[in-house]
């Protein structure tokens, strides 16, 4: 059969591309019909604008244009290939794959959708195992004070992981005064509108003085990182949550060295192991499990994350909007009718 995608020609260039799809599945495989999916607007943007840390990197083996884009996705089993397990035609899934109609996927790359949650929720729930990684590797502690930059859909996410994973005090950071009501109704207790200097007095004056037990940047922006740094307290942990976009002047000395800092990068697989291990259980898909059993029990509000739903076969242009005018939007959810 045929299914149509979004290809990334160039920079700044998107077009229309027909794949085709095996009606029959390869024995590990699945064919899926997809119901719904989550831009990751912070990569595929990046990507989109080639301003993507790698697409100038000749060396660098991804991104490549003409680029197929993708995210989290949610959708039915239509047919499962004869060397897989338990999965049955029908079968609501999500999984990582292209904002495309039909696809196959490998049986162990899908999970199940919890009884009750929608495609979108579980598209979104898989899609915050990226900021659950980061809140676990700032190892935010019962009773600590976590301040998050930016609140797009990853700081969202971060804010409520944070109140999960018992900060006592959650700040949320963002100039766009809609996000930070949206933070507040879903995990922030302290919403901040400040940028720069002003940001970092403001934490202060949250917190004492002290600063932040843990600074979670999560714009992707590296002019907020010299911010984040100084936002945390003494020996406190700096987790670089949002994929940086360029490279950034800091003076390790007095913000990091004198200070005590720990720094931490963090994205969806790295530095995570494949398989679970003794002193650390969670694998990226340990991690997406546990994100969607907490949608499932009612502990993550994504509904007031979603901004736009819109058919994803009729809106060629998004990725240009999303470039263009990022303060109009936050969770974008592609579905097909």
């Amino acid at each position: 059969m045929k299914t149509k995608t979004f290809v990334f020609v160039q920079p700044w260039q998107a077009a229309w591309t027909e794949l085709d799809v095996a009606d029959r599945p390869e024995p590990h495989d699945v064919l899926v019909k997809a119901e719904a999916a989550i831009i990751n607007a912070g990569t595929e943007v990046a990507i989109y604008t080639g301003t993507h840390r790698n697409s100038k990197e000749p060396d660098a083996a991804w991104p490549r244009y003409p680029y197929i884009g993708g995210g989290t996705v949610a959708g039915v089993v239509l047919a499962a290939g004869e060397a897989t397990s338990g999965i049955l035609s029908g079968d609501k899934v999500v999984f990582s794959g292209r904002y495309t109609r039909y696809q196959t996927v490998g049986a162990a790359r899908l999970l199940p959708v919890p009884e009750g949650v929608s495609f979108a929720e579980a598209a979104m729930a898989r899609h915050s195992a990226i900021s659950l990684n980061g809140v676990r590797l700032g190892a935010v502690a019962l009773g600590e004070t976590t301040v998050v930059l930016g609140l797009g859909l990853i700081g969202q996410y971060a804010a409520q992981y944070a109140r999960l994973a018992g900060a006592l005090t959650v700040i949320g950071v963002d100039p766009i005064e809609g996000r930070r009501l949206i933070a507040s109704q879903c995990g922030a207790n302290v919403t901040i509108g400040a940028t720069g200097a002003d940001t970092v007095s403001e934490v202060l004056a949250a917190t004492d003085g002290l600063g932040a037990d843990v600074s979670i940047e999560a714009t992707g922006s590296p002019k907020v990182i010299p911010t984040a740094l100084k936002c945390a307290r003494d020996f406190g942990r700096v987790v670089l949550l949002g994929s940086p976009r360029g490279n950034v002047e800091i003076d390790p000395y007095n913000d990091i060295h004198r200070r005590g800092i720990r720094v931490i990068g963090s994205n969806n697989t790295s530095p995570l192991p494949p398989a679970p291990m003794p002193y650390w259980p969670w694998t990226p898909q340990k991690n997406e499990e546990a994100a969607l059993g907490f949608i499932a029990r009612g502990k993550l509000r994504l509904a007031p994350l979603i901004s736009h739903r819109l058919e994803a076969e009729e809106n060629l242009e998004i990725f240009d909007r999303l470039a263009r005018s990022p303060s109009d939007y936050l969770g974008v959810v592609l579905q097909w009718s």
